[in-house]
């Protein structure tokens, strides 16, 4: 309150010192808002099979392939270009489904940083350049291929 005895414009009774902790309080929910979206696409993976399910593969974050295995029985038909066809198949599945999955992660925490992040001054489209990033790790973003 001033002087008057009324709230000052700002809502807070007793001050800046009240706003600057409401701040502080804010971007420490937002931090670990953060901290657990990275801990939540760092343990991502999404594993997707080939229709005849003899092709299994497992996307991480970005879209990385980290583990492809081909079932012994694959080579009881020598056809190479099918053989071609169920590894792109079940690659794209995986990876798809882990975009999926990496957008469901975001959209659950990014109304929360909206809601905290207009009171400190960020909007959804920073906050997306944030998190894009941890999505990918070990791989730089490469402004030639965006």
């Amino acid at each position: 309150m001033d002087e008057s005895g009324l709230a000052n414009s700002d809502g807070y009774s007793d001050g800046s010192a009240s706003y600057l902790e409401s701040l502080l309080a804010q971007t420490r929910q937002m931090v670990d808002t953060i901290a657990g979206l990275q801990e939540q696409l760092r343990s991502l993976t999404v594993t997707a099979y080939s229709a005849d399910r003899l092709v299994t593969a497992v996307a991480a974050p970005g879209g990385r392939i980290v583990d492809l295995e081909l079932d012994p029985r694959i080579y009881r038909d020598p056809d190479s270009y099918a053989l071609a066809d169920s590894i792109l198949s079940a690659i794209e599945q995986a990876q798809d489904g882990v975009a999926r999955r990496e957008a469901e992660v975001r959209a659950a925490v990014l109304p929360e940083a909206d809601r905290l992040g207009g009171s400190v001054g960020l909007d959804t489209a920073e906050l997306k350049q944030i998190f894009e990033p941890l999505s990918r790790p070990g791989r730089e973003r490469d402004a030639t291929t965006e």
